[in-house]
């Protein structure tokens, strides 16, 4: 039988009681958790789907944009239905978790469309960058194939850069065709995204593309790469040929 968080941290929240010698009688010493101790178990109650807890620990205080001592915030950690109800219990939008990622991100990073709608609404930057100069677009295909294309077709015509470039000089399609997220590449793509951009190590879209250790199947990897083709795409060394010419 599942156990219930919500019961535990309720019953180790109660107030230790201990008998006051000089006045005779019974006072509150302490509590056993502070309100930060409630905002730590917010966050682990929040990541592990347990809407029941969530839910608890919001009625006995727990700051709903607590930190813990990683700097991570319940909203960043949230399953989908515990995000819904933190941020309806106010949780702030606008900030970013210890890595710099913006709420955004996270909605990117699960493929959540109608959550990203609804962050884009509330005012969401489409182009936050976390510390590693990483875009919400770039993260619709971090989790891999097949990636968040649809969540990338919103942040898209939402007005997000279709280019911008992390610390390492790697573009939205860097990160599509390097994960095998066809979908993705191809709608950056269609959108005007540069395919032969070169990141800081001078590959090209195409040059992650062939690289065979991020395909889960050969097939897929001839797929993208057709495409890549298709559209002028270039290889590191083929651009080193012309630009020597």
């Amino acid at each position: 039988m599942k156990r219930s968080t919500g019961l535990v941290i309720v019953l180790l929240s109660l107030a230790v009681l201990a008998y006051d010698a000089a006045g005779g009688r019974l006072s509150v010493l302490r509590r056993l958790y502070t309100r930060d101790d409630l905002g730590a178990w917010l966050i682990v109650a929040a990541g592990n789907d347990d809407h029941e807890s969530v839910r608890c620990l919001l009625q006995r205080g727990a700051d709903v944009n607590a930190r813990n001592e990683s700097g991570d915030l319940p909203l960043h950690c949230a399953s989908r239905d515990n995000f819904l109800l933190l941020l309806d219990r106010g949780a702030d939008l606008h900030e970013k978790d210890a890595e710099g990622r913006g709420l955004l991100h996270c909605a990117a990073l699960c493929g959540w469309r109608d959550i990203a709608q609804l962050l884009i609404t509330k005012g969401a930057d489409v182009n936050s960058r976390n510390k590693c100069g990483r875009t919400p677009l770039h993260d619709t295909s971090y989790t891999g194939p097949p990636g968040h294309t649809d969540v990338a077709a919103l942040l898209v015509a939402s007005g997000a850069e279709i280019d911008p470039r992390d610390d390492e000089g790697r573009t939205p399609l860097h990160e599509a065709t390097d994960e095998g997220c066809k979908g993705v590449a191809q709608l950056l793509v269609r959108n005007g995204a540069d395919i032969n951009a070169q990141d800081k190590s001078g590959k090209t879209p195409l040059d992650l593309a062939r690289t065979t250790s991020s395909f889960s199947s050969l097939s897929r990897e001839g797929a993208l790469i057709r495409f890549l083709r298709q559209h002028g795409a270039k290889t590191r060394h083929e651009l080193d040929r012309e630009a020597a010419k």
